[in-house]
């Protein structure tokens, strides 16, 4: 009897501290954001210059997701649809590559084996300058999804540079299917694999 007396005083101390912590937490949390709130309502009143409090606020997301791993990744709410549609629905139009943003430039850092990409010959690491003659600097990731989307069949010209040469490649706008997950697993340093 006197174990179980024990056993249930230790885990009730034991659900008090965690208790304790998670509180201890979401007062840091709401401290934090109390002092954030404060800044930026006064940068916004009192800065010298007009401020932008949507660029404001989208760079301090980013400065917050930039201490993370490079993985976790910021998704507005104008792009969710792109995002849904891409990656939660199993089919979309495109050209079958993924795209990222490295500063400032935009880079292939996926093809599609047997898609338009791959058939087309591009390579991770070639560097998109311009879709169908519009320059990509200075766009946002769901301006560079509309223009490399399009209806099934229709063209989309790619000026690319690879290795310091500009290259020009057309290529014909298929259906794209995801594949299901085929493998998954954690390197060595603790990373998960999908």
């Amino acid at each position: 009897m006197k174990k179980y007396k024990f056993a249930a005083g230790f885990l009730l101390i034991a659900f008090a501290s965690l208790t304790w912590s998670f509180r201890e937490d979401l007062f840091q949390v709401s401290k934090n954001l109390d002092i954030f709130a404060s800044l930026y309502k006064e940068i916004n009143i009192n800065y010298v210059d007009e401020t932008n409090p949507t660029d404001m606020m989208r760079t301090s997301i980013d400065a917050m997701l930039e201490q993370l791993d490079p993985y976790t990744e910021y998704i507005p709410e104008s792009e969710i649809e792109d995002y849904k549609l891409k990656y939660v629905s199993t089919q979309y139009g495109g050209i079958g590559a993924a795209t990222i943003f490295l500063e400032g430039k935009l880079y292939v850092n996926e093809v599609v084996e047997g898609y338009p990409a791959d058939k087309q010959g591009l390579m991770p690491g070639d560097q998109l300058v311009k879709i169908n003659n519009n320059e990509v600097k200075g766009k946002d990731r769901s301006q560079i999804s509309h223009l490399l989307r399009g209806p099934r069949g229709s063209e989309v010209e790619l000026l690319i540079i690879r290795n310091g040469t500009v290259i020009t490649k057309t290529l014909v706008r298929d259906e794209i299917k995801q594949p299901n997950v085929t493998y998954s697993g954690m390197t060595e340093d603790g990373l998960g694999y999908i």
